[in-house]
């Protein structure tokens, strides 16, 4: 396996799936897959890469694994478990089903398979919660697809202080708080446990620690007494010596993101400085100007700002004019400021990793800022060109703060060559 790149191929020896596997190889799995890596099932079969979690381990992320955990550990290793393991059905066992359906307002209903685009997955729900034709409902839809359905005995999250900084007082607030541990594989059959792990806390008002509902995470400290072991995968403080000296790989995805990235920056800066020049002479003094007019005409038409059907401004000036704001926001046309605005952002999204939070931070909020206006004065029935001239104004700034943050804040690599062409 080989990753591409500027530079010429590279061998790729281990790999941390992303993908639901019947999207991994569209040679022996799913043909309409676009997202995996053709052969690659071949590759891990001839022992060529290392997967972290291998295709066919996904099932170990179920919930209703956690059920079987008990009689696992007693059939393979003979023994109990150290920490015990909260009541769990599998709901596509009849008896499990039976026993716990009487006893759902007390429990917690999960999705067996979290997330699957080939199985039914949903928000996990807390029975406490549901009213009883809630409840009746998801009695019959896990009647109807018990094996979609895993049921959990309800247990209290642990809260933790947080700081809540509110619009009317800042305090400290109690939050619902789970920690999740990672284990690490240190030799044949060895497992090492990780000190400290993830907190990952709950919503205000909800007890489901989901970063999808808007939940968070919180660093966990580990005391100890004995020495402290500095051993760190943080990457060190990089100094101009070794950036000179680092070797940086440019994918030929993130290249040609760069690259357009480059052009819908210039795409976005030349539209916008021509609309702001033709409503500031369309309005300004020389509006009766017939050969300025003219040549207005002609660079908005061939720039595609006003499209061709739309009379000259030297026949009538006002609906050239309104023509020229109403497609400032068209995001269907490729030549409107809206359009290169929001291909800034898409091809930005794809190569953050190399740009600064700044930078993101302009290329975010350009693209909200010009957006939010426009939605504003279309409500109100379309804006003036005063309003479009003041917008524009605003944008041409945004768009000046990030070319200045792809000269002076990017690595001069070859990745920045192909976006600064």
């Amino acid at each position: 396996l080989y990753l591409k790149t500027l530079q010429g191929l590279e061998p790729i020896h281990g790999l941390l799936k992303r993908l639901d596997d019947q999207f991994l190889d569209p040679l022996e799995l799913r043909p309409d897959s676009t997202l995996g890596v053709p052969g690659l099932l071949q590759v891990i079969r001839a022992g060529n890469v290392l997967v972290a979690n291998a295709p066919g381990s996904a099932f170990l992320e179920s919930t209703a694994l956690l059920g079987f955990l008990p009689a696992l550990a007693r059939h393979l290793l003979g023994e109990e478990l150290l920490l015990p393991a909260l009541p769990t059905w599998w709901c596509v066992e009849r008896a499990a089903m039976e026993e716990v359906l009487p006893q759902l307002a007390d429990c917690v209903i999960k999705p067996t398979y979290p997330g699957s685009a080939s199985h039914g997955s949903f928000d996990a729900a807390l029975g406490r919660g549901l009213s009883r034709r809630e409840l009746d409902e998801w009695s019959g839809r896990i009647l109807r697809q018990g094996d979609e359905h895993t049921v959990q005995a309800y247990l209290p999250m642990s809260q933790m202080p947080t700081w809540d900084d509110g619009l009317r007082s800042s305090r400290i607030l109690p939050r619902s708080v789970m920690l999740r541990v990672f284990a690490v594989a240190d030799g044949e059959q060895r497992w090492s446990v990780l000190p400290g792990g993830l907190a990952r806390i709950a919503t205000a008002n909800e007890e489901i620690t989901s970063m999808q509902r808007g939940g968070s995470s919180a660093d966990t400290w580990v005391l100890t007494t004995g020495a402290v072991d500095h051993t760190t995968l943080l990457q060190p403080h990089l100094t101009p010596a070794a950036i000179s000296v680092r070797r940086r790989l440019v994918t030929s995805r993130a290249a040609e993101n760069l690259f357009w990235l480059g052009r819908y920056s210039e795409r976005s800066e030349n539209t916008t400085r021509l609309a702001r020049l033709t409503l500031q002479c369309l309005g300004g003094e020389d509006q009766s100007s017939q050969p300025l007019l003219a040549w207005l005409t002609e660079l908005c038409t061939h720039g595609g700002l006003v499209i061709d059907s739309v009379p000259p401004a030297t026949q009538a000036r006002r609906v050239f004019e309104r023509s020229l704001v109403a497609s400032l926001g068209d995001t269907t046309t490729a030549t409107s400021v809206g359009y290169n605005l929001q291909a800034v952002k898409s091809a930005a999204s794809a190569v953050r990793e190399r740009l600064s939070q700044e930078h993101w931070n302009v290329i975010v909020g350009a693209e909200r800022e010009f957006f939010l206006r426009s939605a504003e004065h279309a409500d109100e029935g379309g804006y003036s060109p005063i309003d479009a001239i003041r917008l524009l104004e605003t944008t041409s700034g945004h768009l000046a703060a990030m070319t200045g943050a792809q000269t002076d804040r990017m690595t001069r690599d070859d990745g920045w060559r192909l976006l600064s062409v």
